[in-house]
């Protein structure tokens, strides 16, 4: 099934949404998947985690604002 699921990859032309597809679709099935024309590398994949602790501590740090203004209005 990996085999069928790498061969139907298609690129959407955006790398960075590549990239992410690529990534979600090797943790669904626990395996790397090497494509063709598309390179990564560990370095890549903690940029994405990265990314991924920044935007979630902005909507936190987003939601504690709210909160605040919230108690003082």
């Amino acid at each position: 099934m990996l085999h069928d699921t790498a061969t139907r990859f298609f690129f959407t032309g955006d790398p960075n949404e590549d990239l992410d597809r690529l990534l979600a679709l090797e943790d669904a099935t626990g395996q790397e998947i090497t494509l063709d024309g598309l390179g990564y590398d560990d370095e890549a994949k903690q940029l994405v985690a990265r990314f991924d602790q920044d935007k979630q501590a902005a909507a936190a740090t987003a939601a504690a604002l709210d909160k605040t203004i919230a108690a003082i209005a």
